[in-house]
């Protein structure tokens, strides 16, 4: 995608304002060409960088899907995989959750972050938790 080169339209302006001070019947209508010019190619570099914007983004989570065994994230929660995982985690945990400063019961395992495909996380990326901590982790994001 090819940037507007505002250097070449405001030379315009200025151009045509030198006119309409010498010629202002010439040099006004000049001048308010180039600004609805100048406008109008801004308003579209803006609209075509949102719409590749888009398509970046559609790729990726077309690509995200494509790239995972599960046909989603409640599916993967429901699987074996995040069934040992989970257990592993609060068997670390001694069921106590891994909250600084909390001795409450572990009853839930929260992802610290998000894998590029489900069920390829490490345990180390996993913590357990309380509910409160883990409702409390959920909604500071």
């Amino acid at each position: 995608m090819k940037r507007v080169n505002s250097t070449w339209y405001h030379l315009a302006a200025q151009g045509s304002v030198a006119v309409a001070l010498a010629f202002p019947l010439i040099g006004v209508p000049l001048f308010a060409g180039s600004v609805l010019l100048y406008r109008a190619t801004r308003k579209k570099e803006v609209e075509e960088r949102e719409n590749a914007r888009k398509l970046r983004r559609e790729r990726f989570i077309r690509n995200f899907r494509a790239s995972q065994d599960y046909a989603s994230y409640e599916a993967y929660l429901s699987s074996k995989v995040w069934s040992g995982k989970r257990s592993a985690v609060l068997q670390r945990s001694d069921h106590v959750c891994e909250a600084h400063g909390c001795s409450a019961a572990a009853t839930e395992v929260h992802h610290k972050w998000y894998p590029n495909v489900w069920g390829s996380e490490k345990l180390e990326s996993l913590v357990a938790l309380c509910r409160e901590h883990h409702e409390a982790e959920h909604s500071s994001h």
